[in-house]
């Protein structure tokens, strides 16, 4: 059987060996060191040359993030795996990407999906196409951070009522409004849709020119044969995405169909 060469970076000694010790229960990895930081990583793999990177984001001196700007620089071609305790957000700025990412705390199964997508991406050769998507993390990483809505403010006969962007389920546009759904109901608000997607979190993504869903408050997701998906939500129907925007959705969830 063929194994897949590991590298793993981690400035937390504790975390290294609880990360080596899952990789070595899995015999189709083979791992070939476990660094404490950035440029423990650039100078070995300027000789070698591994398959997968392991790579946590916050140490000190070079994170995560500039480390493999410095890897693509150095034209190395390893799939690199983010490892990160960041917020959701930042997940989600990552997950855009289409990178891959284990979020702490994570247990054996969390690592062995992440490490299925990897697998996938070395036998498609996509390895060899993720500089770019690097140099993309890396201009997010230096812009400022966008202070993103909470509340929106709709009104329905003269009585004003905010609305909580997280427990948003989805956004249709409808003419000059915008509809809102959530869980407990529908609201109009006299908005273009373009406008808001600017405003809402990264959890809110497009998936046709007149519907934005939150991410977060999907329940199903169901692929439909013709570039198409249909994304449902607890109690409150579903919703289909464009043809346009397969590439987009395929990138957010690691699809290859």
């Amino acid at each position: 059987m063929n194994q897949w060469s590991v590298l793993l970076a981690d400035d937390e000694p504790n975390a290294r060996n609880y990360l080596a010790r899952l990789i070595s229960e899995d015999e189709r990895f083979k791992l070939m060191g476990s660094m404490g930081n950035g440029l423990e990583v650039l100078q070995y793999c300027r000789t070698h040359v591994p398959d997968i990177l392991l790579l946590d984001i916050e140490m000190p001196g070079m994170n995560g993030i500039e480390t493999a700007k410095k890897l693509v620089e150095q034209n190395s071609s390893c799939v690199i795996i983010f490892v990160t305790a960041f917020d959701h957000y930042a997940i989600a700025a990552f997950d855009l990407m289409a990178i891959g990412y284990l979020l702490k705390p994570y247990v054996k199964q969390d690592l062995s999906k992440v490490l299925d997508r990897a697998i996938e991406n070395l036998i498609n050769q996509e390895k060899l196409r993720f500089s770019d998507r690097i140099e993309q993390l890396w201009d997010h990483y230096q812009k400022p951070q966008q202070a993103y809505l909470e509340y929106i403010e709709v009104k329905d006969k003269g009585i004003t009522t905010k609305v909580t962007v997280k427990d948003i389920l989805y956004i249709q546009s409808d003419s000059e409004y915008i509809r809102i759904q959530t869980q407990t109901g529908m609201h109009m608000k006299r908005q273009s849709l373009s406008l808001i997607t600017t405003q809402l979190p990264p959890s809110f993504r497009q998936i046709h020119r007149a519907v934005i869903i939150n991410l977060d408050q999907v329940q199903n997701r169901k692929y439909l044969n013709n570039r198409t998906y249909r994304f449902s939500f607890k109690d409150k129907g579903d919703v289909k995405s464009s043809r346009a925007y397969q590439g987009q959705i395929q990138a957010w969830y690691g699809l290859l169909k």
